[in-house]
């Protein structure tokens, strides 16, 4: 089983439980100037849920050219906003953003999914962290995303 088959069935699991999931990352894959990473994250009980992906290597700059999501929130609730934006390695925002474009959500039995994929220009400097984040517009239940980054190492 691969690693993201791995993450996505303890995810899988983990809703079904009800637990809380930990924002996990697996290392970013690194090929030539070929990069991508892919993050998860349950915030149950909250309206914001935010996971950060993998620092970017010293010495180099991160152009993301491609982020896709996919996420469930309880049926009474609406995705607000999701986003792409970085952390700083003295954990400051640098608050420049990116807006991950979502369509219409789908219910699915007790659940509101979501799907996204954007097409940008997002640049992550050396020991940043890229982020992804979502808004929705109650706190209760659910806040489950994945999102997966592809880009350039410059």
């Amino acid at each position: 089983m691969t690693i993201a088959r791995s993450a996505f069935a303890a995810a899988l699991a983990t809703l079904a439980f009800g637990a809380a999931v930990p924002h996990a990352s697996a290392a970013a894959t690194i090929v030539g100037s070929d990069y991508n990473d892919r993050v998860l994250a349950n915030c149950y009980g909250k309206a914001e849920c935010a996971a950060s992906f993998s620092a970017v290597p010293a010495g180099k700059t991160l152009v993301v050219t491609d982020a896709s999501c996919r996420g469930s929130m309880p049926n009474d609730q609406k995705l607000v906003y999701l986003q792409l934006n970085s952390l700083k390695a003295n954990g400051s925002y640098n608050y420049i953003d990116s807006v991950i474009a979502f369509g219409n959500q789908i219910t699915n039995g007790l659940d509101n999914t979501y799907q996204a994929h954007q097409e940008m220009r997002f640049v992550v400097y050396a020991g940043e962290k890229p982020v992804a984040s979502t808004l929705k517009d109650k706190s209760a239940g659910n806040n489950y995303m994945v999102c997966s980054i592809v880009g350039v190492l410059k």
